[in-house]
């Protein structure tokens, strides 16, 4: 009989890197509204016609991204008490 390998993950180091990548992500909106922001205040400058298709193209794109985070629910079970 061939001893069977059993891979034991940490429960505790699954949650530390949970709260890691989503706090990776949280820095990433605020550094992608900062920049949409930035975009905004140039696009002023821009004629009536482009300022209304950069504003359409914004919405979209948040639009899209909006439905990305609710397809990418995961169930975790945890510590839950940080």
């Amino acid at each position: 009989m061939a001893a069977a390998s059993v891979v034991v993950k940490s429960v505790t180091n699954q949650e530390i890197a949970r709260y890691w990548k989503i706090r990776r992500m949280v820095e990433e909106d605020h550094l992608y509204a900062a920049v949409k922001a930035a975009a905004r205040l140039r696009a002023r400058n821009l004629s009536d016609e482009d300022y209304r298709q950069f504003e359409e193209y914004l919405k979209e794109d948040d639009q899209s991204n909006d439905t990305e985070k609710y397809e990418n629910k995961e169930i975790s079970v945890g510590i839950k008490d940080w």
